[in-house]
């Protein structure tokens, strides 16, 4: 299935980046325990509405606040998506 996004929104697939795994001390916690994530997340852009500007293209690396992607999910397929007024900055790999 295919997604197009439409207005001002971009389409997204989030890079999910995994720190090093330290030695910690180990703490018993409940299942429902929530840690806390990054508040920044950098996503590729899959694809653009037709109204969104030329600042941010298809592939490009966006970073953006974590809690404004969008999970959409419709027929067993999930989509995340983001205005394009909620990309922070483009990253250049230069």
């Amino acid at each position: 299935m295919k997604f197009k996004p439409v207005n001002r929104y971009l389409l997204v697939e989030p890079i999910e980046i995994k720190p090093e795994k330290k030695d910690k001390p180990k703490v018993l916690l409940p299942e429902v325990y929530k840690t806390e994530s990054a508040r920044f997340k950098m996503c590729r852009v899959v694809s653009i509405g037709p109204e969104c500007t030329k600042n941010v293209r298809a592939n490009s690396l966006a970073v953006v606040e974590n809690s404004m992607v969008e999970k959409i999910e419709v027929l067993d397929n999930t989509f995340y998506v983001i205005l394009e007024t909620h990309v922070i900055g483009i990253i250049n790999e230069q």
